[in-house]
């Protein structure tokens, strides 16, 4: 399931941002925004995930934000959340990556990691190292309970 919301990632179809620039509106430089937010769309026009955070530096195709936190959404309910100190993302290449700590939250599973990157077109989604998955409130069975594959 944590796969599959994940990769909804590629689903991606438009990218609009919101916040308060600190440097204009001129395209050839840097702008910094503050208190924004990055609602990304699926191809179906359907709100697929909201990327808030505390700061975006916007330098021609790269968005480096700081402070994130990415809201992954199925029908307008939100079924995983990301936190990272940062990303840099490319608009062009739809790759995002990171040396930073990444956390993932989905239902009762928490995936944390150290660097990670992401490739909306390939729809792939990696934490370099140090990966460990939490589960919580996982009800004890009896190994005669679990189903047996055959």
């Amino acid at each position: 399931m944590l796969i599959r919301l994940i990769m909804m990632l590629g689903m991606v179809a438009s990218i609009q941002l919101y916040g308060q620039s600190s440097f204009g509106d001129d395209p050839n430089q840097s702008s910094t925004l503050t208190d924004y937010s990055l609602p990304l769309k699926n191809k179906d026009g359907e709100l697929a995930y909201v990327i808030h955070g505390k700061e975006a530096l916007i330098q021609g195709d790269l968005i480096t934000l700081e402070g994130v936190e990415i809201k992954i959404l199925e029908k307008g309910v939100t079924k995983a959340i990301i936190r990272t100190p940062k990303i840099t993302y490319s608009q062009s290449k739809k790759i995002g990556y990171s040396k930073a700590t990444i956390v993932i939250r989905a239902g009762h599973q928490i995936i944390k990691g150290d660097g990670y990157d992401i490739d909306l077109i390939e729809e792939t989604f990696s934490i370099r190292s140090k990966t460990r998955t939490i589960i919580q409130n996982f009800k004890s069975q009896s190994l005669e309970e679990i189903p047996k594959r055959n």
